[in-house]
């Protein structure tokens, strides 16, 4: 069941949204009017003491930041393992270095998936509550592709997105938030889902998040406290705002530092994710709302998926954590080490697209589709 290969991608900066300039006709950060407080879900002190322990096993206590083994690192990968130290103007690292043509979104037809085939002959049964999305207080920015400016209690914060403004404005579509790696930036979304896969969300008239961090030290969106939560509220709340979303469909998906994000905010903000996706990240965790189910494909390197800490080990974790809540989880073993498996990234896509909030039992509860990588099992 290996995935099928595809042509080689377009670079990031031939793709809409890819760079971090602001596109003609949208307005620029400085003149986003600025967003207002949200209302935020419990689940923080949750959140707070994920991030602790994380903090604790990366050793980032240190402003000079140096993980277990010595040193820093760009957690953006290639193929090959090897780190890629060119730096851009802003001292990030560039994001060209992973392929993500390789695979076509389109390998797998998203309806492909029947829920009336799973052995009790009953379709998945969603719970009684839908989501419980956040509310805006205050204005928003408009929503445009490019960069896009959020003030999160009175704290400015830039956001890339990805999106088709006539699209989103006709479907409520999909929302996805992608978190990168150490040394990453938000055009890594591109390699995270593919550039096939970005495009096939904003077909669908949805938006892909990939914000730019704040915190001090070594590591993206590590010991932060609840900043990024929060920035999750209010894209979310400003999202449906603006061009409406489908509430049943907000996705999380992280690498590396990102990937152990993606994970505790899923634990945080399980209120109304939908399904979460890491790769080489992980950790344990309490759902805040123990009746939303999410489900969680979760990909690492194996043994030697190794930086500061065992990547393996965080996402059989989180997996355990899942499952003994009650959560569909399963481990996609790429063996490949600290990087982002290429043939994996539309299965990825596929997987959000099969999995709205309240998906019981999952319909790959009775094995995996047609197409997904054979290094996943349940």
């Amino acid at each position: 069941m290996d995935a099928r290969g595809g042509p080689e991608a377009p670079s990031a900066e031939s793709v809409p949204g890819a760079g971090n300039a602001v596109p003609q006709g949208s307005r620029s950060e400085t003149e986003q009017p600025a967003a207002g407080n949200t209302t935020t879900p419990s689940g923080e002190s949750d959140n707070r003491e994920v991030q602790s322990n994380i903090v604790r096993e990366l050793d980032v206590g240190d402003p000079g930041g140096d993980a277990a083994n010595g040193a820093g690192t760009d957690d953006s990968q290639t193929d090959n393992g090897q780190t890629d130290d060119s730096q851009t103007d802003n001292g990030q690292t560039d994001d060209g270095q992973i392929d993500d043509g390789q695979i076509d979104d389109g390998q797998t037809d998203d309806g492909q998936i029947d829920d009336g085939q799973i052995d009790d002959g009953q379709p998945p049964q969603a719970p009684t509550a839908g989501p419980a999305l956040p509310t805006v207080n205050g204005a928003c920015p408009a929503f445009a592709e490019g960069l896009v400016t959020f003030s999160v209690g009175g704290v400015e914060r830039s956001v890339q997105l990805f999106l088709d403004p006539v699209a989103a404005q006709r479907l409520d579509g999909p929302l996805v938030f992608y978190w990168y790696g150490t040394g990453g930036r938000p055009s890594q979304a591109l390699q995270g889902l593919g550039t096939p896969g970005v495009q096939r969300i904003r077909d669908a008239g949805g938006v892909v998040v990939a914000p730019v961090h704040i915190n001090g030290g070594a590591f993206p969106w590590i010991g932060g406290g609840d900043a990024d939560l929060l920035l999750m509220d209010a894209v979310v709340a400003c999202a449906q705002q603006q061009v409406g979303i489908d509430a049943a469909r907000i996705h999380s998906l992280g690498f590396s530092a990102g990937g152990l994000f993606a994970a505790s905010s899923s634990f945080a903000r399980a209120n109304y994710l939908a399904s979460v996706a890491t790769y080489s990240g992980g950790g344990r965790g309490t759902p805040s709302d123990p009746n939303n189910h999410f489900a969680a494909m979760i990909l690492h390197g194996g043994p030697n998926d190794v930086v500061g800490l065992s990547f393996q080990a965080q996402s059989e974790q989180y997996r355990d954590a899942l499952q003994a809540a009650g959560h569909f989880a399963f481990i996609c073993d790429h063996g490949g080490g600290h990087r982002i498996p290429t043939n994996a990234v539309a299965s990825v896509v596929q997987f959000f697209f099969d999995h709205p909030y309240g998906t019981e039992p999952s319909p790959y509860a009775t094995g995996l589709p047609e197409g997904f990588p054979a290094f996943c099992a349940l």
